[in-house]
């Protein structure tokens, strides 16, 4: 859904030795750090620092880039690097963020900070921005969001089945032959059918799309599906 821009100053580097390098090209975790972290260089050990924002993949086999947003890379360490260029639209020089454009209605806005510079974006059709977690999440569990409203559908309560698995119920849209809201848990969220499927009322779920026969006239896919 988000991709990590090419960025310029990749990382800071120190030169050190503190005996984590062997014989391997390598990167190693600066233990009490979410952004720092050893490269190894042919015996020769560096201490980086990620740039504002981003934190240490240690997944990363070297040479791959190993820094990435928190959303991806969560870190449970507490010391992170205070922020170099500290903004009230950007509090991190990388990130996603809180728009001032996103209500409670319209919970699909957010900001990209890419070297310090905001950018406003939207997310996909359906989805709100979850400022907890920093990326595109279902309206129903965004807080800051009035799902109901957002989507424009009201959900029966959720229910279970005889074995205590939640009961997923998929409802057609007046008018739309691809797109259909799926109540999960009691909320609401809209899907779109796969290229080559319609919403089939009748058995409420996406089926070939020569098989749904409709005397009722609805929308063209969007050319970007």
């Amino acid at each position: 859904m988000f991709f990590l821009l090419c960025i310029s100053a990749l990382f800071v580097a120190v030169s050190c030795d503190t005996g984590y390098c062997g014989d391997t090209n390598a990167y190693y975790k600066l233990e009490g750090y979410c952004d720092i972290f050893i490269e190894c260089i042919e015996r020769q050990e560096f201490r980086r620092s990620c740039p504002d924002g981003l934190h240490f993949n240690a997944e990363a086999p070297w040479p791959q880039y190993p820094c990435g947003y928190p959303m991806d890379v969560p870190c449970s360490e507490k010391d992170i690097q205070q922020a170099a260029r500290s903004t009230q639209e950007c509090p991190h020089e990388y990130g996603f963020f809180e728009s001032p454009l996103a209500t409670r209605v319209d919970c699909g806005h957010y900001k990209q900070c890419v070297d310090g510079v905001p950018m406003e974006m939207l997310c996909p059709s359906g989805l709100a921005f979850n400022p907890e977690i920093g990326r595109c999440d279902w309206p129903a569990l965004v807080p800051s969001c009035d799902a109901e409203a957002f989507i424009g559908y009201s959900c029966p309560p959720g229910s279970v089945d005889e074995y205590g698995y939640d009961i997923t119920e998929n409802f057609g849209i007046p008018g739309k032959c691809y797109s259909f809201i799926s109540c999960h848990r009691g909320g609401a969220r809209l899907l779109t059918c796969d290229l080559g499927f319609k919403f089939d009322e009748t058995v409420n779920r996406c089926v070939n799309s020569d098989l749904v026969r409709s005397s009722t006239p609805c929308e063209e896919r969007p050319s970007y599906l």
